[in-house]
């Protein structure tokens, strides 16, 4: 027990009914003794909508979902809000005589622009929560959920009015607009994107991180996807420098199987025979790619890039008469190397081609 608040009376005095207090004063202070409450619950309605039998509605201590529910026998719309002690549950209509639903208890229009401003408030598929609009569905650890009450929910739409801040996670589809400022892609590190490796491509196939960066020291080789969704879609590839002989990038970029060789503009009509690249393989460099439609309708990449190709020369004097075997020429005649080939004067271990 403890200690209530101190109390004080007054004495009633002359005549009259006991409930009429003729004249008083305040009597010396009373203190009692109490038991201790239980502790308040407020959990937070949610307006689900019309009644399904096929969603998860929740009736717990933080959260009590509201329904609209038409009777199919009398044609009647009642509201019902569930039950703080149903836990959460599906496939239980609503009545009042439910152990897991109650009627609301009051017109609903009446308190609608209180539950609209209530946090978890739910707004056609979306849901007021600390001052944002989120989406009802979302992610848990990586696996779809629409516990949005979960500190760790991460929902596909977020709204901050404050900031102006929009995050979406699915699809953004517009068919006019105007776009005034930039758009930022960020690079992901090959280690770091959701790239999936595949035996049989023989190399990491991307997924939804389409800017992708290499990883110092690696030898990665990255696969470009076939799916038609992809047409139409740009993709980066960044070898960065080297920050030492060490951390040298040699980066193999392949198409997909099903979706064709490489492109390059020179190479993108395929009724002249040009076979384009069945790898592409760079260093210290920066790639572009753009998504068309290929072989079987599936993706094929152009690479919007200027290609330097890697020509190894290896060489043996003997006398004064180099002997030259050169490595990686490209498969197309009219992208072969010509020129004259010189010793470099500041290092005489070393040819040059001056075209």
């Amino acid at each position: 027990m403890v200690l209530a608040n101190i109390v004080f009376f007054i004495e009633k005095r002359g005549r009259g009914p006991s409930f009429l207090i003729v004249a008083g004063t305040w009597s010396d202070p009373a203190p009692f003794l109490g038991f201790t409450g239980a502790d308040g619950s407020s959990p937070a309605p949610t307006y689900r909508g019309d009644y399904d039998r096929e969603e998860i509605y929740y009736g717990i201590p933080t959260r009590t979902d509201i329904v609209k529910y038409k009777n199919p026998t009398t044609n009647e719309e009642l509201y019902y809000v569930a039950r703080t002690d149903a836990g959460i549950f599906s496939g239980r209509e609503p009545s009042s005589s439910s152990d897991y639903w109650k009627p609301f208890g009051a017109q609903f229009e009446s308190v609608a622009t209180d539950l609209l401003l209530a946090n978890y408030a739910h707004i056609g598929g979306m849901i007021h929560k600390d001052g944002k609009i989120i989406s009802q569905a979302g992610t848990r650890n990586g696996s779809a959920s629409d516990e949005f009450d979960k500190p760790d929910f991460v929902p596909n739409i977020m709204l901050d009015g404050v900031t102006g801040t929009a995050k979406f996670s699915g699809e953004i589809n517009a068919t006019s607009g105007t776009f005034s400022g930039y758009i930022r892609y960020p690079f992901k590190a090959r280690s770091e994107s959701d790239a999936v490796y595949s035996s049989s491509e023989g190399g990491w196939v991307l997924k939804n991180n389409l800017y992708i960066m290499a990883d110092y020291g690696s030898s990665d080789t990255i696969i470009l996807p076939n799916s038609p969704e992809y047409i139409g879609s740009y993709i980066v590839v960044q070898a960065p420098p080297a920050l030492s002989r060490v951390g040298i990038n040699d980066i193999t970029i392949k198409p997909s199987i099903n979706s064709g060789s490489i492109l390059t503009p020179n190479s993108y009509d395929w009724s002249v025979g040009r076979a384009g690249y069945s790898s592409i393989t760079i260093q210290n460099e920066t790639l572009q790619f753009l998504g068309i439609t290929g072989p079987f309708n599936n993706c094929s990449w152009l690479c919007l890039s200027t290609l330097h190709d890697k020509i190894n020369v290896d060489y043996t004097l003997v006398g004064d008469a180099p002997k030259i075997v050169m490595k990686n020429l490209p498969t197309t005649a009219y992208q072969q190397p010509s020129g004259t080939v010189w010793r470099d004067p500041n290092d005489g271990n070393r040819l040059k081609v001056v075209p």
